[in-house]
């Protein structure tokens, strides 16, 4: 019976990690593109405005 619940505990705490990395993996994705997406719109709009 013990080992049943100590089970579902780690069951339970897997599963909130797992939600935790899927959510940390998007926001790295997100910044990623920023750091990408920023240099190469100022660059544009410096192209542009000169």
């Amino acid at each position: 019976m013990m080992d049943e619940a100590r089970f579902r505990a780690l069951e339970a705490r897997i599963a909130a990690l797992e939600s935790a990395l899927e959510s940390t993996r998007n926001d790295i994705q997100w910044a990623t593109a920023l750091i990408f997406v920023v240099p190469i719109g100022l660059m544009i709009v410096l192209r542009v405005w000169s």
